[in-house]
């Protein structure tokens, strides 16, 4: 078998050792790829308008345009999924994005002016101050900044009740402030409340409930962690 860039003669060996039968080495490969004589160029005719196009011989294409490709008798089973449509604003053709299904507008002013129209003249109640204003568009549930920012805000402050209610505490400093104690939980020391440390029990700094919280003075603290080899004493074994 001789080589389609060279013509050179294919040996048994380098038959065997190139991947590519009827090519003799990589060189006449990197050829062989770049002068396209792999895929070669040829015309098609459209299934659906009859239109001449040129496209590669090892393509699969059938239709000439993307419109014809959607307008094929097989596209009804995903017809949300055409890549040409008709703008929901001003109805101009246009093809969508390929990660953007659902578009329905050709641009961002026809979404603006499709918003601002459909929402003019409507009424909307405020989440927060519970007051009527022209909402801007969709999303818009509160008046003002100021609304949205106090809605949330008590929002959370209700959340971090419950939280209390079932034993839970917020941070740290929400900790020691609740647990009311000043003295130490191992040995006692009360002289200066104030350097007291919060101890997980289960280590785990996340789990603020009050069952696995205990006060500490800082020599019990650091002996808790010494002896059980874990905190700032994990990676320091031996050291003085």
């Amino acid at each position: 078998m001789n080589c389609l860039v060279c013509d050179k003669e294919i040996i048994a060996r380098e038959q065997q050792r190139h991947p590519r039968k009827f090519l003799c080495s990589r060189t006449c490969a990197g050829l062989y790829k770049s002068q396209a004589m792999s895929h070669p160029r040829e015309d098609r005719n459209c299934l659906l308008c009859g239109k001449t196009f040129e496209t590669r011989s090892s393509a699969t294409k059938k239709y000439c345009s993307i419109k014809c490709f959607n307008s094929r008798p097989d596209s009804g089973r995903k017809p949300k999924n055409a890549m040409v449509r008709n703008c929901k604003f001003c109805h101009k053709e246009f093809k969508r994005h390929a990660g953007h299904i659902t578009q329905e507008f050709c641009s961002i002013s026809c979404v603006r002016k499709f918003r601002s129209i459909d929402w003019k003249g409507k009424v909307r109640i405020c989440m927060g101050c519970g007051n009527a204003f022209p909402p801007a568009d969709r999303e818009q549930l509160y008046c003002t900044r100021g609304c949205s920012l106090h809605r949330l805000a008590s929002i959370r402050r209700l959340a971090n009740i419950r939280r209390l209610a079932n034993g839970f505490f917020v941070d740290r400093k929400t900790a020691k402030s609740r647990l009311n104690k000043t003295h130490c939980g191992r040995c006692g020391y009360s002289q200066h409340p104030s350097i007291l440390e919060l101890h997980h029990r289960d280590r785990n700094r996340r789990n603020n409930h009050i069952s696995n919280l205990e006060l500490l003075c800082p020599n019990c603290h650091s002996l808790e962690h010494f002896e059980a080899n874990d905190g700032q004493f994990k990676n320091n074994h031996g050291r003085l």
